[in-house]
């Protein structure tokens, strides 16, 4: 299994005042067993790719019922072969 890492920015961005929609996306990572790291950024987790696919779908749904306007998604490989 493949290891992914994720980077998502959710707008609309307030600094230092994360609204609904953020907190609705970190919850969404954190329900699928992840641990986000909230940046100045954006946010990252890492993890496997069926649990990386599985938390972005919940995540997304979550922001955009939340209140985001967009969402900034970045998924690399984390791993080496």
């Amino acid at each position: 299994m493949r290891n992914l890492r994720l980077e998502v920015l959710v707008e609309p961005v307030k600094e230092h005042e994360p609204g609904p929609h953020v907190h609705a996306a970190l919850a969404a990572l954190e329900q699928e067993g992840l641990e986000p790291d909230m940046g100045p950024f954006a946010t990252t987790v890492e993890g496997g790719a069926e649990q990386i696919a599985s938390a972005l779908s919940h995540m997304l749904l979550s922001a955009i019922e939340s209140g985001a306007t967009a969402l900034q998604i970045r998924v690399e490989v984390s791993d080496e072969r």
